[in-house]
């Protein structure tokens, strides 16, 4: 819009001189009844352009050279194809002081243009309609003279013009229409009205520009934008504006928000012609109650692809407002306090292909984030994403949305179906096309539930590639270290963990994390897996890998092996199971497992679990698509059976008890198996009595055959028994 309102201006002065020279010469030179045809003859030589002047046509001499026509129109280049005239206009008044000419001083009154209706038009060949005015190349005004005949006569030199003053010019009713067929762009400006005051070498010429614009392919936006401020143009070029007041107001539809926009612009500048570049004074813009100010600002490389550099702040505002105010739903965050203030601080770089911020400090609510970030490749199909920030302290439970009703740790009711149902995990396509190099560093991250210090991240992402590595941090007094990998250059994305963490204290991490008090102790546990899909359940369903696990010093809440061996014991002896005492826990030194998953399921087969007096084995599934545990456990009373309820089960020593351990896992239950511990008494009484009878057996046949016959005989029957 700038291009065409810049080619506007331009065009209108040079019409207007070309006119009144013509009309002037034609005053001189022919009969007033030959006025229409010797002015269009000679501004179509100057224009190299055919003109039509249709409407009546008035003049006047002393003291101004007056020129008023109506219904103008201003034909398309030779050979161009048929197309509507580049200009067309209602009406045109024209002035021209006539002392002034004799010192070569052009000074024109204030030019009135109604009804124009430009018609711009580049072709696929990149041939357009608006260049290249006049004979002379550079589209420059053809000096006007006699010839044989009374014609006005035109020739290829410029007109030495020792001075030029415009009185103003005003523009009402009109419209602009851009069509470039080799870029498939277009773009329609109405209606149109600009008002430009007195054009004087060195003095201020106030501006006002309201306009209405309809913008095409790729791009479809409708708007209105008014501006108004003091030019103060300079015969070296270097051009000021002042004051300047721009508003600019997009409406709903085509990527704009329903309430739509409206950008408001405040400030000046000068142009540098040397410097080839133009300097900003400060200014300031405003967008839904949202405010950014440019301080030292400067739009350099102005001829090789201008660059905006300025320092940018954004005091911290409310961005659920500014949100509401655009007709946007604000996002459903957990903290309702949360984007209530935004701010920024920055060294900008803008341009067509990159922006860059330097020096950045941006204020989310309470954290304060430092560094700088990029985004490169703009004029491509696919930017690239640059960061190394560093922030105090972060939380990211405030802006995730609030937890749903089942809340945390919902066991199986809350997992497989709620999983389901839930949004995709994974944004396929966006991960395909991201590109991105990103560090960050976190003093004190809360995420998840879980909360850690000394957060180390990086993010490398390229042609679907995506790694989050190294990734590190300290929580709940160890350590973390992981690797993450998804690749999704595929039909599903591949995801790929290697995870380990070091010395945690379970108790406080289960809590936060899924809000469970049913572990106590510092663990260690080791995780590479690999999974595949976009959405919670298929990553489930498809997860394969190994996990390790090794747990010291702790408590099992919930579980009193203790009372379940007093009752075992009970049960042996025929007597009814004594009331449980003590705490219900059970104390731990040591717990540690292997195990392979294989299809969302998970299979261990080396549980070993020590307390103060028991030793417990076992085995057993974990369905992680169900959320469902079975285990088989055998606990062994030690030699030593003291320590927490181990008084009183001494005579268990050396006895398997066996237990079951199944259920939901956010809250499996362990029971004792009574035939299973039945049916091993059983056993072990059948044991006792065939050595017995075996024993019996051998002494017999020793005192009747002989103790070498008995011998040998025994060995026979042991045969037998087996």
């Amino acid at each position: 819009m700038a291009k065409a309102l810049k080619w506007l201006i331009w065009l209108l002065v040079l019409l207007a001189v070309t006119l009144v020279v013509a009309a002037g010469a034609a005053l001189v030179l022919v009969e007033p009844e030959d006025w229409r045809d010797r002015i269009e003859r000679a501004a179509s030589r100057a224009l190299d352009r055919e003109l039509r002047l249709r409407g009546p046509i008035e003049l006047s001499v002393f003291p101004w050279l007056g020129f008023e026509v109506g219904d103008v129109r201003l034909g398309n280049p030779r050979g161009f194809p048929q197309a509507p005239p580049v200009l067309e206009a209602k009406r045109m008044e024209l002035r021209v002081q006539l002392l002034p000419l004799l010192r070569r001083e052009v000074r024109l009154g204030t030019v009135r243009l109604e009804g124009v209706r430009l018609h711009l038009l580049r072709l696929r060949d990149g041939r357009s309609n608006f260049e290249h005015f006049g004979r002379d190349a550079d589209g420059g005004i053809p000096e006007g003279g006699r010839r044989a005949g009374g014609e006005a006569r035109v020739t290829g030199r410029r007109p030495a013009v020792a001075a030029f003053a415009l009185g103003g010019l005003v523009v009402r009713e009109a419209e602009i229409a851009y069509e470039d067929r080799r870029a498939g762009r277009s773009a329609r400006i109405a209606p149109f009205t600009l008002e430009l005051g007195a054009l004087r070498p060195g003095a201020a010429v106030p501006v006002r520009l309201e306009a209405g614009f309809a913008l095409g392919p790729p791009a479809a936006l409708r708007g209105r934008v008014r501006l108004a401020g003091t030019l103060r143009p300079d015969p070296g070029g270097a051009h000021a504006v002042d004051g300047l007041r721009a508003e600019l107001r997009l409406e709903p539809g085509g990527g704009v928000p329903p309430a739509g926009l409206t950008l408001t612009v405040e400030g000046g500048g000068r142009a540098e012609p040397s410097k080839d570049r133009i300097v900003l004074e400060p200014v300031r813009l405003e967008l839904a109650g949202l405010e950014a100010r440019l301080a030292e600002g400067r739009i350099e490389r102005l001829s090789k692809g201008p660059r905006l550099v300025a320092g940018l702040a954004v005091p911290a505002a409310d961005l659920r407002a500014a949100l509401a105010a655009l007709g946007l739903e604000p996002p459903e965050t957990a903290d309702l306090e949360a984007l209530t203030r935004v701010g920024l601080e920055a060294r900008l770089w803008a341009s067509a292909q990159a922006v860059e911020l330097k020096g950045l400090v941006l204020t989310l609510d309470g954290t304060r984030l430092a560094g700088e970030a990029a985004v490169r490749g703009l004029d491509g199909r696919r930017p690239k994403y640059l960061a190394d920030l560093q922030a105090d302290r972060l939380d990211l439970d405030r802006y995730l949305p609030p937890p749903r009703e089942a809340g945390r740790g919902g066991g199986a009711a809350a997992g497989p179906a709620g999983a389901a149902s839930g949004a995709a995990l994974l944004p396929v396509e966006v991960l395909r096309a991201l590109r991105a190099d990103v560090r960050l560093r976190v003093g004190e991250l809360k995420a998840g539930g879980l909360r850690s210090r000394d957060v180390r991240l990086a993010l490398e992402a390229e042609g679907g590639r995506i790694r989050l590595h190294p990734a590190t941090a300290r929580l709940y007094g160890g350590r973390y270290r992981g690797d993450v990998r998804i690749d999704a250059r595929g039909r599903e994305p591949v995801v790929r963990l290697d995870e380990r963490l070091e010395g945690v204290r379970l108790g406080p991490l289960l809590r936060d994390l899924a809000g469970l008090d049913r572990l106590t102790g510092t663990g260690t546990v080791r995780a590479r897996l690999s999974a595949r899909g976009s959405d919670p359940m298929a990553l489930r369903r498809t997860l394969a890998g190994e996990v390790a696990l090794a747990l010291r010093d702790g408590a099992v809440r919930g579980v009193n092996l203790a009372a379940l061996a007093r009752e075992a014991q009970a049960l042996l002896r025929g007597e009814p199971v004594p009331a449980a005492a003590g705490p219900d826990e059970t104390d731990f030194t040591e717990i540690t497992a292997t195990a392979r998953i294989r299809a969302g399921l998970l299979r261990n087969e080396d549980l070993l679990g020590k307390s103060p007096f028991l030793r417990v084995t076992g085995k057993g599934t974990v369905d992680l698509v169900r959320e469902r545990l079975d285990y088989r456990l055998t606990a062994m009373v030690v030699s030593t059976a003291k320590g927490q309820g181990g008084e009183g089960l001494e005579d268990l020593e050396g006895v398997p008890i066996p237990l079951r351990l199944e259920g939901p896992l956010a809250a499996p239950k362990v029971r004792l198996d009574a035939k299973a511990l039945l049916t091993e008494r059983q056993k072990r009484r059948l044991e006792k009595k065939k050595k017995k009878l075996e024993e019996k057996l051998r002494r017999r046949l020793e005192k009747e055959l002989g103790e070498e016959l008995g011998r040998g005989l025994e060995e026979r029957l042991k045969g037998l028994f087996r």
